[in-house]
């Protein structure tokens, strides 16, 4: 016997690319992706590395800058939003790697400046 309400149909919505992605897991291995393919902000940081490879001058300092925005926007992503823990300790440890290279960066003695402008000098005589 049917009864009298009329059947409900689902409507399929359209599905973002996002959703997709987090609906279907593509890491390897499945249950434990522990590598996927790389996202945008992965790959701008490849790009800007090879960028810094072959580049000169502002070229290269492009590269560079992108490269340290990609791979940090990439180890936040993980660290809070990572698929797993593993993904997230990997964000995190890239994101202490990134600090402390920028505070060794920033502690370095400069060298090849002060070199430059010690022979720029007058020497007394």
């Amino acid at each position: 016997m049917r009864s009298s309400t009329p059947e409900r149909r689902r409507v399929k919505r359209p599905v973002s690319a996002e959703q997709a992605a987090k609906a279907t897991p593509s890491g390897w291995p499945r249950a434990f992706p522990v590598a996927q393919a790389p996202n945008a902000p992965l790959l701008l940081a490849f790009a800007g590395r090879g960028l810094q490879a072959v580049g000169r001058g502002r070229a290269r300092r492009a590269g560079r800058a992108a490269f340290t925005v990609g791979l940090a926007v990439w180890a936040g992503e993980e660290a809070v939003d990572g698929v797993n823990g593993l993904r997230r300790a990997l964000g995190v440890a890239t994101l202490v790697w990134m600090l402390g290279s920028a505070v060794r960066a920033r502690r370095a003695p400069r060298t090849a400046v002060s070199l430059t402008a010690a022979s720029r000098s007058p020497r007394p005589g």
